[in-house]
């Protein structure tokens, strides 16, 4: 993934300070949830065992949850596997890091990509609808 100084000097149009690239940078880990998805995620960990798996960094994902109040019982990083989402052996992988196989596992989003590498990977799936704002 190109870090936003590549991006920037790919797009040419803004000039930023460090102060300003790090405040930019730092939005990542501010974003929100969206609407009833945290008591979702919290109904469905009583019952069943609840991870995510994302392309964005273990701390972004760590400040994220806590800023919206997210209890997950793992939290899967590209970062420290070998492949990233949509890449069918990133859900096989994230499988194995929970202990199953997977058919055993359900992979629950928004994105039919990510839900099209997991179906490929052999896993359940199924589809959030989420309204854009």
């Amino acid at each position: 993934m190109p870090c936003i100084d590549e991006v920037l000097e790919k797009h040419g149009s803004l000039e930023l300070s460090s102060v300003e690239r790090d405040e930019l940078n730092q939005v990542w880990h501010r974003m929100n949830a969206w609407p009833g998805s945290v008591d979702a995620i919290h109904k469905l960990r009583g019952d069943y065992t609840t991870s995510v798996l994302t392309v964005l960094s273990y701390a972004i994902t760590v400040d994220c949850s806590k800023r919206n109040g997210l209890s997950w019982d793992g939290i899967l990083s590209g970062e420290f596997m070998d492949h990233y989402k949509k890449d069918p052996e990133a859900y096989r992988q994230g499988a194995a890091f929970l202990g199953r196989q997977p058919g055993e596992v359900m992979m629950v989003a928004a994105h039919t990509a990510d839900l099209m590498g997991a179906k490929s990977a052999g896993m359940k799936t199924a589809y959030i609808h989420v309204e854009e704002e």
